[in-house]
C-alpha cells in the first residue's frame, strides 16, 4: 500500500534526494578520473666538491719588508720574488655513504699572448679514494717563477719573437666518481693559479672552483584519500538513489474523492466547455417564465438556437432570453445516473 502525502511535501523529498544524488554522483565521476598513485622527483643523493688553492711569495732579502713572505691577494716584486709556496685543498662530501674515488694531476703551462702554450707535468696521475660521506686530498707545490721565465725565453728565441703578456698557470685537474644506490655521480674541476711573468710589478689570480649537485630519482605516492573519496561519493550515490526509488514507489499525493454529482459536473464541462460559463450569483426573477428542460443536451440545443450562453451556477444551468429562463438541475441518484428533473423550477 502507498502511503499518501501532501503533494508539495512529496514533491519539496523527490527534489532534494535528486539534487542529492547528482551532487554524490558528480563527485564521485571526479573521484574516478583523479589518479590513485602519482609520481614525484625526490632528491635522493645531494653531494658538493670544490678545490682551491692557498699561497704564500716568499721573498728575496730586501730593505722593504721586514717578513721573508708575503700573503695572499698582495701586490708583487718580481725582482724580490724568490718563489711561491703554494698548498692546494680538494674536497667532496655528501649526505650518503658513497663510494667515492677519484684522480687528479697538476700541470704548469707557460702561454704567450701569441696563442701558444707548453705545459708540464707537476704532478703525475693520483689516486685518491674514501667510503664515506667525504674525501679529501692536499699538494704543496713550491713554484719558481724564475725557472719558467727561462722556458718562456727560449721558447721566444727559437721562435723569433717577444712576447709581452705572458702566463704560467698551474693547473689542478680533478676527476671524481661517487658510486651510490640512487646512481652515479661523474665530475671534473680544473682549478688553477694563474702567474704573470716577466713583470716588474704582478699579482696572482686565484681561480677556485667548486660544484653542487644532486640525484634525483622518482617516488611513487599512493593517495588513499582519492579511494576513500570513490567508495563514499558512489556509496553515498547508490544509496540517494534507492531512496529515490522506494520513496517514490511507497508513496503518492494524496487522492481526490469526488461526489457522483461533481464527477457529472466535470463531465459537462468537458462536453459543453465551449457554452458554459461560470457564475458566482444567478439573479432570479419571479415574474420569468421557467422552462424546466429534461437534460443538458437540450439546454444546449436552445443556447444555439438562441446564440446565447449557458449560465452555470453549481449544479444548476441557465439560459435567460428576454422574460423567458430555460433551466435544467443535475440531480444524481445514489447509483451515479443523472434523473430526469421535469418537476423542477428555480
Amino acid at each position: 500500500m502507498k502511503k499518501e502525502i501532501d503533494r508539495r511535501i512529496r514533491l519539496s523529498v523527490i527534489a532534494i534526494l535528486i539534487l542529492l544524488f547528482g551532487i554524490f554522483a558528480y563527485d564521485a565521476s571526479t573521484a574516478y578520473h583523479l589518479p590513485t598513485e602519482v609520481t614525484h622527483d625526490v632528491t635522493a643523493f645531494t653531494y658538493a666538491h670544490s678545490g682551491t688553492s692557498h699561497y704564500n711569495v716568499c721573498l728575496k732579502p730586501n730593505s722593504l719588508y721586514e717578513t721573508t713572505t708575503i700573503g695572499e691577494n698582495k701586490t708583487y716584486f718580481r725582482k724580490i720574488t724568490e718563489r711561491i709556496d703554494t698548498v692546494f685543498e680538494y674536497e667532496f662530501t655528501c649526505d650518503h655513504d658513497a663510494g667515492i674515488t677519484g684522480e687528479y694531476d697538476v700541470t704548469a703551462c707557460v702561454a704567450s699572448a701569441d696563442d701558444w702554450e707548453k705545459c708540464f707535468t707537476l704532478v703525475p696521475k693520483t689516486t685518491f679514494n674514501s667510503s664515506g660521506t667525504s674525501a679529501a686530498f692536499t699538494e704543496s707545490l713550491q713554484i719558481d717563477p724564475a725557472h719558467y721565465e727561462e722556458v718562456l725565453s727560449d721558447i721566444n728565441d727559437e721562435l723569433g719573437v717577444r712576447t709581452q703578456d705572458s702566463t704560467l698557470t698551474i693547473k689542478y685537474n680533478i676527476h671524481t666518481i661517487a658510486r651510490t644506490d640512487a646512481g652515479d655521480v661523474d665530475e671534473s674541476l680544473t682549478p688553477s693559479l694563474v702567474i704573470p711573468l716577466n713583470k716588474n710589478v704582478f699579482s696572482i689570480k686565484n681561480n677556485a672552483d667548486g660544484k653542487t649537485g644532486s640525484i634525483k630519482t622518482k617516488k611513487t605516492i599512493f593517495k588513499q584519500n582519492v579511494v576513500d573519496r570513490r567508495r563514499f561519493s558512489t556509496a553515498a550515490a547508490i544509496l540517494t538513489l534507492i531512496l529515490l526509488i522506494a520513496f517514490g514507489f511507497r508513496t503518492s499525493d494524496p487522492k481526490i474523492v469526488l461526489s457522483e454529482t461533481e464527477k457529472e459536473i466535470l463531465s459537462a464541462r468537458k462536453r459543453y466547455g465551449d457554452w458554459i460559463a461560470d457564475a458566482v450569483n444567478v439573479p432570479i426573477e419571479s415574474e420569468q417564465v421557467a422552462i424546466s428542460l429534461r437534460s443538458l443536451d437540450d439546454l444546449v440545443k436552445i443556447a444555439e438556437e438562441l446564440g446565447k450562453p449557458i449560465i452555470q451556477k453549481t449544479d444548476a444551468y441557465y439560459i435567460f432570453d428576454g422574460s423567458i429562463r430555460y433551466e435544467y438541475h443535475l440531480v444524481v441518484d445514489e447509483h451515479g445516473m443523472e434523473t430526469e428533473t421535469d418537476d423542477l423550477v428555480g
